[in-house]
């Protein structure tokens, strides 16, 4: 990429005619066709070498004028930008949470467990969550103390819309600490102005902001204001930053101890880089080998596998210990997949690869990143971990431009260059492709949300309601008066038999698609099966309601209620 950069400054400063210009068209172009050939040869798509080659052309004969000269008081812009950001995405993730239609996945999961979590700390209360499949409480699955801190939103107003507001409020914000670093470390205003914006395009930080909730969304916010006090040697306010960072999630620490020995080693920042160190190994441990195994059904931690092979193969850590090396060479395997690989690309690309340039601060995300692709199924561009990865591959790319600047490339070229990378990203393989589906997904979807809304009205608001369809369980959690009195509807697959009788009211609709695989075909001849429950509203939408059958007061049974 440097090579590229000087040679395009070459043929600027020397006035190369016509001709040879072409000639280095020619040459670039084809290049970049040659790898695009072969990533079709591996069955890559070939739309990143298209991006590169579009962006690296364009910017050989083109640059806005805006980018030949400073901007003035450029905060305030970004205080702007950041505003608009914040209301459009969350406008956006609200409408396509009220829609009950997503083109990006099914809500529910995610949204429907923090809400119910949220709103039981609200009232004082350990809930026990939606996710009875797993049977874990809070803190079972995964380590989130920041939730706390949200319970007085839920004291105002309970409702998971507040919980999208926040998440786009979150990670809006973070574009003003990417601001400051750049502006106080590297004191480009260019740089600064340009980088906040390619943090609030990058395809996989739109992605997780559109649908569902998550705690990680409120780690980047923390880990940037971690890493901006750090550089200014500010020790109290590092160490806050730190703490609230740690608090999103267990797997916050092992980026935590990546910044710390990022401070230690190449900042000489040696107060703040051992006690970042010492804290993300710490925390690191206490959360994944006692806090969640102790909140856990199964008392496990459930997501890092390279010291076993299931669940149940994870009680016994010390027994586990003979399958960490084979284990890591299969799982190390699969980090050349196809998907892992398009995954990576789908990170770089929007940045132009500038971010290895400065190698020293994308170092900070590799022990990360290597955990992700040795996952089995965490590398995606839509998945809420990129929360992590996107902080420190726009510094790192702001970094690596200001190698380049200071080696004498035109600036204007530069940020053309980049500017294009991030909008056909947006274009090509960002959310907003997905708009044409949402829009007409909205459109056939009207007669769908009119249904559901009058069947959710024959329920009183304070019985217990089970169903199997992910995305209903917000809108039901927003229509009851108590959270903890929605299930989901769960089949024994072993015995087909049924978990969780007991419940008032079931609302089965079969006519959904769900991105999570459920087989609804084996719901209706169970619960008909049953004889306990009679069917009392249905709609044409294939939306069944069924009321339980008077004297029929078998209790409800769920994992874990022996806890």
């Amino acid at each position: 990429m440097l090579q590229v950069a000087r040679l395009l400054e070459y043929t600027r400063e020397k006035n190369c005619n016509m001709k040879t210009k072409t000639l280095f068209v020619f040459l670039f172009f084809l290049t970049v066709l040659i790898g695009g050939a072969l990533l079709k040869v591996l069955n890559f798509p070939i739309r990143y070498s298209v991006i590169l080659a579009v962006s690296g052309i364009i910017s050989l004969f083109w640059a806005p004028k805006v980018f030949q000269k400073d901007i003035k008081d450029s905060l305030k812009w970004i205080y702007l930008i950041v505003g608009i950001y914040i209301v459009i995405m969350g406008s956006l993730s609200i409408f396509i949470y009220r829609s009950l239609y997503s083109p990006f996945y099914a809500y529910g999961f995610d949204l429907g467990v923090y809400d119910q979590e949220i709103w039981g700390y609200s009232k004082f209360r350990l809930v026990y969550t939606l996710v009875s499949i797993v049977g874990k409480y809070p803190f079972g699955d995964h380590f989130s103390p920041i939730l706390f801190l949200l319970v007085p939103f839920y004291w105002i107003h309970s409702s998971p819309v507040i919980l999208l507001l926040i998440q786009s409020v979150a990670i809006g914000l973070g574009a003003i600490f990417v601001y400051f670093i750049i502006k106080e470390n590297i004191g480009n205003s260019l740089l600064a102005m340009i980088f906040p914006l390619v943090y609030l395009l990058y395809p996989s930080l739109q992605y997780p902001n559109l649908f569902d909730f998550h705690s990680l969304a409120l780690a980047p916010l923390f880990l940037l204001a971690t890493f901006y006090y750090s550089q200014k040697r500010n020790k109290l306010l590092a160490f806050i930053f730190t703490i609230l960072a740690l608090m999103c999630r267990e797997d916050v620490s092992i980026v935590i101890a990546s910044i710390g020995l990022y401070n230690w080693l190449a900042e000489k920042n040696k107060t703040i880089g051992i006690l970042q160190f010492i804290l993300g190994i710490s925390w690191f441990i206490l959360t994944v080998g006692f806090l969640v195994p102790a909140f856990n059904l199964f008392h496990v931690y459930p997501h890092f596998r390279l010291f076993h092979n299931s669940i149940e193969g994870a009680s016994n850590h010390i027994n586990s210990l003979k399958y960490v090396f084979p284990n890591i060479i299969a799982k190390g395997i699969k980090i050349f997949s196809i998907s892992k690989i398009e995954w990576l690309l789908e990170l770089l690309v929007p940045v132009g690869f500038l971010s290895l340039i400065s190698w020293k601060t994308f170092l900070i995300i590799v022990p990360y990143l290597i955990m992700l692709l040795l996952g089995d199924n965490l590398a995606f561009i839509w998945r809420q971990t990129n929360f992590l990865l996107i902080p420190f591959l726009v510094i790192s790319a702001a970094y690596g431009s200001k190698i380049i600047l200071d080696k004498g490339i035109n600036k204007s070229k530069l940020m053309t260059y980049v500017m294009l990378n991030m909008f056909l990203s947006c274009i090509i393989f960002g959310p907003l492709r997905e708009f044409k589906y949402f829009f007409l997904g909205y459109k056939t979807n009207t007669t769908y949300r009119v249904e559901i809304k009058k069947i959710m009205e024959k329920i009183p608001k304070n019985s217990s309601v089970s169903t199997p369809n992910w995305c209903l369980i917000p809108h039901l959690s927003e229509y009851l008066k108590q959270r903890d009195n929605i299930h989901l509807f769960l089949i024994d697959q072993d015995s087909n038999k049924q978990i969780n009788w007991g419940v008032d009211y079931i609302l089965l609709d079969y006519g959904k698609k769900e991105k999570i695989p459920i087989d609804f075909s084996k719901f209706l001849p169970q619960i008909m099966e049953s004889k306990k429950y009679e069917i009392i509203a249905t709609s044409g939408e294939k939306l069944i309601l069924f009321k339980k059958k008077t004297g029929s007061n078998e209790l409800i049974k769920l994992p874990g209620d022996n806890f």
